[in-house]
């Protein structure tokens, strides 16, 4: 079985949210026997439980995240994940740096969900591989819009709005793991 970790800061937003959406969309495709989904956090305090504003907006889809419990991820999740899925670019960064022999199974969630995104990521990391520093900080403003928010803090529209974000992404991802793309990811450490 196949195993998708989602990360994002303290796992009680963004990543038990894109980790019961990713599995409602595999258990409704009939592809949970193949794939299973878990999340974590860079900088989770282990045992939170998931913010009443996540908990209510997953409640009004139709999912639960009463049981979700933060941890922090661990060279173990990454070693165990085919694809660790970040929300954000800094967020994937710090996982690249924590875990280099896994590097490139480590990307951002729309880096896999959306062609606009990947082609911008490969420049990104060929200009900061050779020192464009001034240059790669431009290609990581126009992938801001396709990170996905931290609603930690605000009102229960802006998690609303994150779980609409990963719903549309997931999807996308999901529908490009189903076709094949991006099993170059799949297994390699490197």
């Amino acid at each position: 079985m196949r195993r998708l970790l989602f990360v994002c800061t303290g796992n009680t937003c963004r990543s038990p949210m894109a980790e019961a959406i990713a599995s409602s969309i595999l258990e409704k495709q009939g592809k949970s026997v193949c794939w299973e989904t878990a999340s974590a956090g860079i900088a989770a305090f282990p045992g939170d439980e998931a913010t009443a504003e996540a908990r209510a907006v997953m409640a009004q889809r139709g999912l639960d995240l009463s049981r979700h419990r933060s941890r922090r991820v661990t060279v173990y999740d990454v070693e165990g994940a085919h694809l660790v899925l970040t929300m954000t670019m800094s967020q994937r960064e710090a996982l690249r740096r924590l875990f280099p022999d896994f590097s490139s199974r480590i990307r951002l969630l729309a880096e896999v969900a959306c062609n606009e995104a990947a082609a911008s990521l490969q420049k990104y990391d060929e200009l900061r591989a050779d020192g464009d520093s001034r240059q790669a900080a431009a290609i990581a403003a126009l992938l801001e819009p396709h990170e996905i928010p931290d609603p930690i803090g605000e009102e229960v529209s802006a998690y609303k709005a994150v779980a609409e974000k990963l719903e549309k992404m997931l999807f996308l991802l999901l529908e490009n793991l189903s076709a094949g793309k991006d099993s170059d990811a799949w297994g390699r450490k490197g």
